[in-house]
């Protein structure tokens, strides 16, 4: 549950699609932690006994109801599907598109495929054993990012066609070499695409210019770190990085990016990146969305540990002790697998995912009932909104009277902290004021019998 929050009312027996906005957006001063950790924590239920991927089965009913829920959905253990159970779940949506997982199927029908591929439009991820040129057909038609998990058989022309879509389609390991070799170029991030992307994100930075003339006038990337001549003997050399000069008008790349100037260049998706695609990418200060990067080599690591901007390499499935070190020294925001962040922080890991320990083979036979399913669903709801009562207006009203925020005291919802002094001042100006009038607007709703609810961005 992040800062920026919305608030909503309706009539009971209202449905949701019936809520009617009183505050379409504000930011809370991050002290306002403990109100809102106790508001979550009191919806909360006790956790399921087990995780979503070790379930092998599914009623049709639990499918039904899974299929509400916002966040992504790991369900790889299922080793089998009724129609009514896909058909359910392929209408899965979660925040930012996150996947369905299916990894645990091994093989679907045409017309299965075809469902899953009309009506999910976020990620999708299968454990497909073959592929056919029928199916590659089907397969190619999904609007949104699809990976093949597993081992897989597919004729060339198969491959051609899936390659079509890529890097929107990954193929993690083909059984035909050649295959496996052209995947993981169609997935990797080039100097041309690193190049490509900084010039797009330069054109939507002057747009923001043009239409608010208070944001910078001008992109800034920070220059390469100097080299010093007097560095110590066995220190690392100094970093190769492509001067971004070269996106000159008079460029080969400048060129073909002014030719495909409408093309939305996404990197997120790619999962390997050259070492001189690092180097250029590190240059920039803006967010480097690199959460499908599924391993890294100690030179791109040591070019990004001079990024400025925030870095999201959650998807690292390896990575080296030197890599580990140099991520250390990235100064901004950085996101890394849960395994993997605290030797980062300590600059000593050494690190290679174990996919199998969320393989279906690894868990007996269990079934995934409309009970169960009840259980997740309650869980994941008070993430994204809940319904506040008087009490915890009352309660809200308390810890901003006069100023008075406690600090907070857990990890609840961010890690990081935030400039006091800077915050207070804009709460001070603008944000107490949007709490006060949610406060008022709150308190008259409730009293007159509606029903408020409190949701958050993320």
């Amino acid at each position: 549950m992040g800062l920026d929050a919305w608030a909503r009312f309706r009539k009971p027996g209202e449905t949701e699609e019936d809520e009617i906005h009183f505050v379409e957006e504000w930011r809370k001063h991050h002290r306002l932690h403990n109100w809102m950790e106790a508001l979550h924590q009191a919806r909360l239920k006790p956790a399921p006994k087990s995780k979503l991927f070790e379930f092998t089965a599914i009623e049709d009913a639990a499918a039904e109801i899974l299929a509400t829920i916002r966040d992504p959905l790991n369900l790889g253990g299922l080793k089998e599907l009724s129609l009514a159970a896909l058909k359910s779940l392929s209408g899965h949506a979660s925040y930012y598109d996150g996947p369905l997982d299916l990894s645990g199927l091994d093989s679907l029908s045409l017309e299965c495929a075809g469902i899953l591929v009309e009506n999910h439009e976020g990620e999708l991820v299968l454990g497909l054993k073959e592929v056919s040129l029928e199916m590659a057909e089907v397969l190619v038609k999904h609007s949104g990012f699809l990976e093949l998990k597993e081992e897989v058989s597919l004729s060339n022309d198969a491959a051609k066609i899936l390659l079509s879509r890529a890097p929107n389609v990954r193929i993690n390991n083909p059984i035909d070499p050649d295959h496996r070799d052209r995947f993981r170029n169609s997935a990797t991030i080039t100097k041309e695409i690193a190049f490509k992307y900084l010039s797009r994100m330069r054109r939507l930075r002057e747009a923001f210019r043009i239409e608010r003339m208070h944001l910078e006038t001008s992109i800034s990337y920070p220059p390469p770190p100097p080299h010093d001549s007097g560095a110590a003997e066995g220190a690392d050399p100094p970093l190769k990085t492509l001067p971004l000069s070269s996106l000159h008008p008079s460029s080969p790349e400048s060129n073909e990016v002014q030719d495909r100037e409408d093309e939305i260049v996404e990197i997120e998706y790619f999962a390997h990146i050259e070492e001189v695609a690092a180097s250029i990418l590190a240059q920039t200060d803006e967010c480097l969305d690199l959460y499908g990067i599924t391993e890294l080599s100690d030179e791109a690591a040591r070019h990004f540990s001079q990024h400025q901007g925030a870095l999201d390499l959650s998807g690292l499935q390896k990575l080296s002790e030197i890599a580990a070190r140099h991520l250390a020294n990235h100064q901004g925001e950085i996101y890394l697998p849960e395994e993997l962040e605290h030797g980062v922080n300590a600059g000593t890991a050494c690190f290679v995912k174990k996919e199998s320990l969320h393989s279906a083979e690894k868990h007996e036979n269990k079934l995934l009932t409309v009970d169960i399913a009840k259980v997740f669903v309650s869980r994941a709801e008070p993430f994204y909104r809940v319904e506040v009562t008087a009490d915890e207006i009352k309660d809200l009203s308390l810890a901003i009277s006069g100023e008075i925020l406690s600090p907070k005291a857990h990890e609840f919802f961010f890690e990081e902290d935030f400039n006091d002094k800077e915050y207070l001042e804009a709460y001070k100006n603008y944000y107490k004021e949007m709490d006060l009038f949610f406060i008022k607007q709150s308190s008259d709703l409730l009293e007159k019998g509606y029903q408020v609810f409190y949701k958050s961005s993320w």
